[in-house]
């Protein structure tokens, strides 16, 4: 578990290209932070070694919606800060909103607690 007790992280937006790419990925067009990539190294080996389960976005981008209402499925808060989109990625708003969705439904009916933070994602939520 991670340092709060995570247990389950799902990483999307700006982040990803540059985690895809220390996975040994190629992802073309999305941002990647080189100066990063050991960092990501790092984190997602720290991941793997403490149990905690990392989610991606699939090439494909609609999987990565279905990636996320998977991985949240069991989670009782759900911390989510900036917008899940990729550059070069036609279907982000998309996702942000696929997701959005989900977070607000479970919120409301399972009595689960959302953290949103970033005023753009607010903005779009």
């Amino acid at each position: 578990r991670g340092s709060l007790g995570s247990d389950k992280f799902v990483i999307g937006g700006r982040f990803a290209g540059t985690f895809l790419k220390a996975k040994g990925l190629s992802p073309a067009g999305w941002c990647i932070e080189e100066d990063m990539i050991v960092v990501a190294e790092h984190l997602l080996s720290t991941a793997i070694s403490r149990g905690v389960t990392l989610t991606l976005p699939a090439k494909e981008g609609m999987g990565f919606t279905r990636e996320i209402l998977a991985t949240t499925g069991d989670c009782e808060t759900i911390f989510w800060n900036g917008l899940l989109d990729c550059a070069g990625n036609p279907l982000s708003a998309k996702i942000t909103e696929d997701v959005a969705r989900y977070v607000a439904r479970v919120t409301g009916e399972d009595d689960r607690l959302s953290i949103l933070a970033g005023d753009t994602l607010v903005a779009t939520v």
